[in-house]
């Protein structure tokens, strides 16, 4: 495959991030191409790449104006604003894991592509932002930036100058996850009867097993299944399961 042909039709980032994407670095990579009805040829996952980058690049021109300048969030932050910081926190923590457990590039591009998505669906929902919406967001594009960079290293620096960061890119630092944020509020466990799934109760991440039985007994579905019945033995997995 000609890269100047590449580059030419998609630029040097699109590129690079469809090569990093597409195939772990220890494997050999397929380059996917086929011919359009009208004997053109084309390359879906570059095109994917492209239309990606187009994508980050639409939504900071979007928050652009209200995120210049933009504060810390605040404490008192709405379900949603707290969602957006929770998934910016976890992007990093995946991201970060996943470069320093034997490069796994395409775990860190499909980590940034669900970053995204998130702030899309966040932008949809907030018409009229006030000032923590614009900080919850402008932390997650600055975030964004610098773990794209890697990836895109020249639209990831322009976007950075354009968001209003003084210096380069390539002297920032890389962002640093922090736990408390990235903690889920509640998380789904699944509650077993004689070994079959049966129901699903939602608990705080740290709930001891005493909570999480007690959780489970009060569940409709299993109260109307261990009716009129002694259980002999219940067993408890913390984060895991019920049974």
């Amino acid at each position: 495959v000609e890269p100047d042909d590449m580059f030419d039709r998609f630029g040097a980032d699109a590129t690079r991030l469809y090569v990093l994407f597409a195939s772990p670095p220890e494997k050999d990579m397929i380059w996917e191409a086929k011919r359009s009805a009208s004997g053109e040829q084309e390359y879906p996952g570059i095109e994917g790449a492209f239309r990606y980058i187009a994508r980050v690049w639409r939504l900071v021109a979007r928050w652009h104006d209200g995120i210049l300048g933009a504060g810390e969030p605040g404490a008192d932050l709405t379900e949603a604003q707290r969602a957006v910081r929770r998934k910016t926190h976890q992007t990093i923590r995946r991201a970060t894991d996943a470069f320093e457990d034997r490069l796994r590039l395409n775990t860190v591009v499909a980590a940034l592509m669900e970053l995204t998505n998130t702030l899309y669906d966040f932008t949809e929902a907030t018409p009229s932002p006030g000032a923590n919406d614009r900080a919850v967001v402008a932390e997650a594009i600055s975030a964004l930036s610098r773990m794209l960079a890697p990836f895109a290293p020249h639209v990831a620096s322009e976007l950075w100058e354009l968001t209003g960061h003084a210096g380069l890119l390539t002297q920032a630092s890389w962002p640093e996850s922090n736990e408390d944020l990235a903690r889920e509020d509640l998380i789904e466990i699944p509650v077993q009867v004689n070994g079959k799934l049966r129901s699903k109760v939602f608990v705080a991440p740290d709930a001891t097993k005493e909570t999480l039985e007690a959780a489970a007994l009060a569940d409709e579905r299993v109260v109307a299944l261990v009716d009129g019945k002694v259980i002999a033995k219940v067993i408890v997995v913390p984060g895991r399961l019920v049974n």
